[in-house]
């Protein structure tokens, strides 16, 4: 409908426009997905099923984290990037401390619950996962703190540079899982995913 109203089905400077921010961003897309498939996968190669389907269970209960991330930072970037038209620094440094605070919050309240909530949902054979909680939930946490500068980069329409950074850590992440896998099973995998999150932000 927009090709058909607006009468132009090509123009150069768009379609330059338009390949240069997105082909990159394909790339990150597709390290997320190695992010969240390749720990289950390698651990389901080199370890078996029962470990995997711990990790799963653990990374479902921690994925409310990213579910909260998504949607604050959907409303973030609203306003950070009108802030950001009108050059307003001193409203983006007070806003993103109160954004960064509310958040860090409710990743600690989660964490002091997350226990007894995986108790009380998963039978006992899966309780073995409860050590893994706190790594999965400070992986997602660290792809929060990440969200300020990779935002700052979309702002100005540097999405080579997330590319790149994403494509790094999911090496990192690969590397890490057949080095910790093989010892230590699902905290291997929990801890591969922080430190390439890390390694990220």
């Amino acid at each position: 409908i927009v090709m058909i109203q607006g009468k132009c089905l090509y123009k150069f400077v768009y379609w330059k426009f338009c390949l240069n921010f997105c082909l990159p961003l394909m790339l990150h897309a597709a390290i997320g997905v190695i992010y969240t498939q390749c720990d289950r996968v390698m651990l389901k190669k080199i370890i078996g099923e029962s470990d995997t389907g711990i990790y799963s269970v653990v990374c479902s209960l921690a994925y409310i984290i990213n579910v909260l991330f998504n949607s604050f930072n959907t409303v973030w970037t609203t306003y950070y990037y009108d802030y950001k038209k009108v050059g307003d620094s001193e409203s983006i440094r007070k806003k993103s401390n109160n954004y960064m605070f509310i958040f860090s919050i409710l990743v600690i309240l989660f964490l002091l619950v997350a226990p007894d909530i995986f108790k009380f949902l998963v039978p006992k054979i899966y309780w073995s996962g409860l050590k893994l909680i706190p790594c999965v939930v400070v992986s997602y946490y660290f792809n929060f703190l990440y969200s300020f500068p990779a935002n700052y980069e979309f702002y100005n329409e540097k999405t080579r540079i997330i590319a790149f950074g994403s494509f790094i850590s999911g090496v990192i992440n690969i590397y890490l899982n057949l080095l910790l896998i093989p010892k230590y099973a699902g905290f291997g995998a929990a801890t591969a995913t922080l430190i390439s999150y890390m390694s990220i932000f």
